[in-house]
């Protein structure tokens, strides 16, 4: 299993965020599906992404994609990482750094 994990802004959309990053995460060749039966008539998502945190800057995301085989797990992890940015920038999903005020 890989956890990818996220920070956006609070500004973003939350939900878009969410499908995208169940998008690409599904999309990777190596990602499988382990819902059981049951999970899957229910219309339980493949990749569940939960709000973990509220951060000084950002609402933090985690999400876990289970793969065929482990050994390729930071490939997938960096690979999945990647179209998530790429798909975020496309969607206007902010992912904030910290902003600093210096008040002399």
């Amino acid at each position: 299993m890989s956890v990818i994990e996220i920070g956006i802004s609070y500004d973003s959309d939350l939900e878009l965020a969410t499908a995208i990053i169940q998008e690409e995460s599904v999309k990777h060749p190596i990602c499988i599906d382990v819902r059981t039966k049951k999970e899957i008539e229910d219309g339980d998502p493949q990749v569940i992404v939960r709000v973990m945190s509220f951060g000084d800057f950002s609402v933090n995301l985690r999400a876990s994609v289970w793969m065929k085989n482990p050994e390729f797990g930071r490939k997938m992890h960096s690979d999945i990482n990647t179209a998530i940015k790429k798909r975020f920038d496309m969607e206007g999903i902010e992912i904030p750094f910290p902003y600093r005020t210096i008040v002399f």
